[in-house]
């Protein structure tokens, strides 16, 4: 399988904060890795020119995007909680994915991809 997309990440990433407990970035991580049933290979595949791995800067992605939407939010260094905002996102039962298009909706995202853009 190859190494999913940072918004392939997103859902399942949120999915398991859903528990509402604290979870570590290196949680997450394993977590993810057994979900997308990555390879050690794949999940050890380094960037060109960089010195960390495709999948830790995809996941990276998936918890900025998910933090700038209010999603989630930092409770600690590398440690992540689902807020009460992501918790109403999962009551949506047709939520397949979410993506960039569906965050935009949120306007602390819309703001911080304007600020990104200019």
């Amino acid at each position: 399988m190859p190494i999913p997309k940072y918004q392939e990440m997103m859902l399942p990433l949120l999915r398991y904060l859903s528990d509402g407990e604290k979870h570590t970035t290196k949680e997450l991580y394993c977590y993810l890795s057994i979900f997308f049933n990555l390879t050690e290979e794949e999940v050890k595949q380094k960037m060109l020119n960089r010195n960390h791995g495709i999948f830790y800067d995809r996941l990276g992605w998936a918890k900025l995007y998910l933090q700038k939407a209010k999603l989630i939010e930092s409770v600690a260094r590398s440690t992540l909680k689902i807020t009460s905002r992501g918790k109403e996102v999962l009551e949506d039962i047709n939520l397949s994915e979410l993506s960039p298009s569906f965050l935009v909706q949120f306007p602390e995202f819309e703001l911080f991809l304007r600020k990104a853009t200019r």
